[in-house]
C-alpha cells in the first residue's frame, strides 16, 4: 500500500504536504549544495559554451562577409546563369553567325540573322524565361535588362518574316543592323565581349 495514501484522512491533503515539505526542502538542499560546491565547473563549462557561441557569430559574420562580397562581384552573365558549358557552345554558334555575315551571298545572309535570332531565343530559355514561343518570353523583359528592347522587338519581326515569307529580301546592310542589335543584347548578357 502507498505511505502517502495513509496520510490523506478524510480527503485532507494538509498531512501529505506536511510530509513532502521535508523531503522537497532536503531534495533542494541537495541540488542546491551540488551546484554550490561544483560552481566553479559550472562556471567553466558556461565559459566554454560562450566562448564557443562567441567564435561561431565570429566565423558565420565573416563568412557573411565573404558571401557578400562575392555575391557584388558577379556579372550579369552571373546572375543569369550562364556556366562554363552554356558560354563556349554560344561563343560558337556566334561566330558561325559572323562567318556567314561576311558572305555576300543571300541565303547565308538570312541563316545568319535567323541564327541570331534563334541564339537569343535559345539564351532566353537557358536563363529561365519560360513560355510556348519566342513572344511569350520575350513579354517578360523590361528595358532594365536590355537596352535595346525596342530593336529586339523590330529585328525579331524581321526575321520572322523572313521565315514566313520566303520572297523577302534582305541586304549585307540591313543584315549586319540586325546583327547589331543582337550582338548588343549579347553584350549585356556578359555573352560576348563589346570588342567582339
Amino acid at each position: 500500500m502507498n505511505p502517502f495514501r495513509e496520510l490523506i484522512v478524510n480527503n485532507d491533503i494538509r498531512p501529505l504536504v506536511a510530509a513532502l515539505v521535508p523531503f522537497v526542502n532536503d531534495w533542494i538542499t541537495g541540488v542546491w549544495g551540488f551546484f554550490i560546491k561544483n560552481l566553479g565547473i559550472f562556471k567553466f563549462v558556461a565559459f566554454l559554451f560562450s566562448a564557443l557561441l562567441l567564435t561561431g557569430i565570429v566565423y558565420f559574420t565573416r563568412r557573411s562577409i565573404q558571401e557578400a562580397k562575392k555575391l557584388r562581384a558577379l556579372t550579369f552573365k552571373d546572375l543569369l546563369g550562364f556556366g562554363p558549358t552554356l558560354k563556349p557552345r554560344s561563343l560558337r554558334a556566334w561566330q558561325t553567325i559572323l562567318k556567314r555575315l561576311e558572305s555576300k551571298e543571300e541565303g547565308r545572309l538570312k541563316l545568319a540573322v535567323i541564327e541570331a535570332d534563334r541564339l537569343f531565343d535559345h539564351l532566353l530559355i537557358a536563363v529561365g524565361y519560360g513560355g510556348k514561343n519566342f513572344e511569350d518570353r520575350f513579354r517578360h523583359l523590361t528595358p532594365t535588362q536590355f537596352s535595346n528592347l525596342r530593336d529586339l522587338e523590330r529585328v525579331h519581326e524581321i526575321v520572322e518574316r523572313l521565315l514566313n515569307e520566303p520572297d523577302t529580301q534582305i541586304t549585307h546592310e540591313g543584315a549586319e543592323e540586325i546583327i547589331i542589335v543582337y550582338k548588343k543584347a549579347f553584350e549585356e548578357m556578359g555573352l560576348i565581349d563589346p570588342v567582339s
